[in-house]
C-alpha cells in the first residue's frame, strides 16, 4: 500500500494544469488537411488492425466561426484600419481528435457524447477542415524530444501540448481502445476523450504528448 500511495504522489507531482506550451513553435505545427490528403510524419496511434491514426482538430460550432480576425493599419484603406484574418483560430469553436487516411472524411472528433465526421466548409472568409500535427524539418530532428507520457484521473503531466481550444484547454491525448490506440483530447481535471463506433468515449487511465527538452 505504502509503495502505491508514493507512485501516485510522484506522478501527481509530475502532472501541472500548464496552460502554456513547453514545445517551441519553430519545432512543429498545425498543417491544414484535405480529407486524406493531411501531413503524416508523427503517427500518433493505431486502429485494432493497425491503420495509422494522427493527431487532428477541426471547428465543430461553426456558429462561432472558426477565425478571429483583427485589424492593422493600411494606407490605402479609409479610416487606415483594415480587417486580417489570422490562422489563430476563436477557441472554443475546435476539438481536438484523430486523422486517418481510412476515415469516411479523414478525420473524426468527439463532443457531448457522439463521435463527428469532419466539417467543413468556409465560415468569415476562411476554409476549414481539420488541421493535422505536423513536425517541422527541424522539428524531425528532436522527435525524440516529443514523448508519450502516462496519466489518469484528468491529470497534465508538464509540458503537455495544447489544441487550439483554450477556453477548455485542451491537450493532446490517446488512450487505449477497443484494440487500438485513439488521439483525442484531454480535458484537465476530467479525463482523455476520444471517438469510437460514433460514440465519445471517456478513458481515465492515457498518455499524453509533452516536449521535453
Amino acid at each position: 500500500m505504502a509503495k502505491l500511495f508514493s507512485a501516485a504522489l510522484v506522478a501527481a507531482a509530475a502532472c501541472l494544469p500548464l496552460t502554456a506550451d513547453a514545445a517551441p513553435k519553430h519545432l512543429f505545427y498545425w498543417e491544414k488537411g484535405a480529407k486524406f490528403n493531411f501531413c503524416t510524419n508523427f503517427r500518433a496511434g493505431h486502429e485494432a488492425d493497425g491503420r495509422p491514426l494522427y493527431i487532428s482538430q477541426t471547428v465543430h460550432d461553426t456558429k462561432i466561426g472558426p477565425y478571429d480576425a483583427s485589424y492593422r493599419w493600411h494606407h490605402e484603406v479609409v479610416g487606415g484600419w483594415e480587417p486580417v484574418y489570422h490562422s489563430i483560430p476563436k477557441p472554443r469553436a475546435w476539438h481536438l481528435g484523430k486523422a486517418g487516411a481510412h476515415l469516411k472524411d479523414g478525420m473524426t472528433y468527439s463532443y457531448g457524447g457522439r463521435e463527428y465526421n469532419v466539417k467543413r466548409g468556409a465560415v468569415e472568409g476562411r476554409q476549414y477542415g481539420h488541421d493535422v500535427f505536423c513536425l517541422t524539418h527541424e522539428g524531425l530532428n528532436h522527435r525524440h524530444k516529443f514523448h508519450w507520457v502516462s496519466a489518469f484521473g484528468g491529470m497534465v503531466p508538464e509540458g503537455a501540448i495544447s489544441g487550439y481550444n483554450r477556453h477548455e484547454e485542451q491537450k493532446i491525448c490517446r488512450a487505449k481502445w477497443s484494440g487500438g490506440l485513439h488521439p483525442g483530447k484531454l480535458l484537465p481535471n476530467q479525463a482523455c476523450l476520444i471517438g469510437y463506433g460514433g460514440s465519445e468515449e471517456t478513458v481515465e487511465d492515457y498518455e499524453v504528448l509533452v516536449f521535453r527538452p
